[in-house]
């Protein structure tokens, strides 16, 4: 393992070692941010569910007012499916606990077609 402490001889490279971790930083925060979001969008939507104990009742008619609230308040389609991604894996990992039993959305899913048409592998 290199030591970090030697810095590289390019300039460049010590650059993008300072770089790195400032962009590692600034993504972190910006997941907290759109987690945090998420959540506030879930609380409006249907508070019960964040209370302790929780109460899940009305999530099925409460879903889809949320999934239309993360389209319209998330500022990209990336930040809305990062989003989607974090309430389903906590909505399951919520299930699994017996905290509630909800129907978890299908996940988000993104197809990578090859050049012949067909999804990839």
């Amino acid at each position: 393992m290199d030591n970090p402490l030697i810095l590289p001889a390019s300039r460049q490279a010590v650059m993008a070692m300072l770089g790195r971790e400032h962009r590692k930083a600034k993504r972190q925060q910006q997941d907290e941010q759109i987690v945090r979001a998420a959540i506030s969008i879930v609380r409006r939507h249907l508070p019960g569910i964040l209370r302790n104990p929780p109460d899940a009742r009305g999530f099925d008619e409460a879903w889809p007012q949320i999934e239309l609230s993360l389209q319209e308040n998330l500022k990209s389609e990336g930040a809305y499916r990062h989003a989607y991604g974090f309430l389903c894996k906590q909505l399951e990992a919520g299930n699994r606990k017996g905290l509630w039993l909800v129907q978890v959305p299908p996940p988000y899913i993104t197809l990578h077609y090859a050049e012949d048409g067909l999804p990839e592998p």
